[in-house]
């Protein structure tokens, strides 16, 4: 649902974890008001995002496919991580998820 020209966030946020390798996927709403990438951000419980894309951007855009995906490895164990995504637009909104590195 669309409310004031805003796109829906994204959904179905999905992580499967496989040693110190996470798998985010999720499912991209049916209206993007134009948009055409998402925007990823991952931090600690420790503070901070983390860099994802070269050594300067605290975020990664992804286009906008079926099922985006995003994969991150060399995560610390015992470690609590956020992961934010929204669509790539002024006024979306994020979704956020936690999962634990155990």
């Amino acid at each position: 649902m669309v409310v004031n020209g805003k796109p829906d966030p994204p959904q179905n946020i999905r992580i499967h974890v496989n040693g110190s390798k996470a798998i985010i996927s999720w499912r991209v709403p049916t209206d993007l008001q134009g948009a055409t990438h998402s925007r990823i951000y991952i931090n600690t419980s420790r503070g901070g995002d983390m860099l994802l894309d070269s050594k300067t951007k605290y975020y990664k855009d992804i286009s906008i496919k079926k099922s985006p995906t995003f994969e991150i490895d060399n995560l610390n164990m015992c470690l609590e991580y956020h992961v934010r995504i929204q669509v790539l637009s002024p006024a979306s909104e994020f979704t956020t998820r936690t999962f634990w590195m155990t």
